[in-house]
């Protein structure tokens, strides 16, 4: 009996450790928001190509010295293939439209232009009334899908790192970057190359800050990785330390 009982004591206090170590785990542990109109996790399996104008920030990169910009530093390149004034912009436009509120289309229509119908109205006429949103800020790090140098050397540099595994090394990335900043949400994905604006019932172009115009961007084929901190931050760019993506990048140009 007393074999027995020091067996199931022993087993208890197994069992209580393995718990306290789940929820330091679970404490610790990143939830990524992936928004199903943007990850190509299933489908893509890479690799993307990261472009850079200087030999020594391919170097760095691989070596896990991961430069991060933000968007708002993205809006304010010159270059008009680099610089994107509206990156994380999108605007939504009522067009004419009247109703009242017993019309459920019409009161979607105004909610989306940040109107609020009350009960018992009618006849209400809205004419091309227009809502913004957009992302204040976030840290983004932009790649493509394709190795083309003859399309983008001129842009953005002549030497190239392959990432081979995108989803590892974004993982990797996003682990590194929330032991020096909470992430409220992280994204990684093909931009889509549409117009950022919609009107009526139509759904929203994509998730902001992965909707870019066709012209004159289209051709990068971007990939890209966004890490969302929140409205409380002025953003810098930085260069992360990352070594866990050692052996997922390699230089090949």
């Amino acid at each position: 009996m007393g074999k027995r009982s020091s067996s199931t004591s022993n087993l208890k206090k197994e069992r209580r450790k393995q718990k306290i170590k789940a929820k330091q785990k679970k404490k610790n542990s990143l939830t990524i928001v992936l928004p199903k109109d943007v990850f190509i996790l299933d489908d893509y399996t890479g690799p993307v190509y990261r472009f850079f104008s200087e030999e020594w920030q391919a170097e760095d990169f691989i070596q896990g010295k991961i430069y991060l910009s933000t968007l708002e530093v993205c809006r304010g390149y010159e270059d008009a293939k680099q610089g994107d004034r509206e990156e994380g912009y999108q605007t939504y436009h009522t067009g004419y439209i009247v109703g009242g509120s017993d019309d459920p289309h019409f009161v979607e229509k105004a909610r989306r232009a940040s109107i609020v119908i009350g009960a018992d109205c009618t006849n209400v006429s809205i004419d091309n009334c227009t809502n913004t949103t957009f992302i204040k800020d976030a840290y983004v790090l932009c790649t493509t899908t394709e190795f083309s140098p003859e399309i983008l050397s001129d842009t953005f540099g002549k030497y190239c790192v392959e990432i081979k595994h995108p989803r590892r090394f974004f993982i990797a990335v996003s682990k590194r970057v929330h032991e020096i900043t909470t992430i409220k949400e992280a994204a990684m994905g093909n931009v889509i190359y549409k117009d950022r604006t919609y009107t009526g019932l139509n759904r929203p172009p994509g998730p902001m800050g992965f909707v870019k115009p066709s012209s004159p961007y289209a051709d990068q084929k971007e990939f890209r990785f966004m890490w969302y901190v929140g409205e409380d931050f002025n953003l810098q760019p930085f260069v992360l330390d990352c070594p866990e993506i050692k052996g997922m990048c390699k230089r090949i140009h």
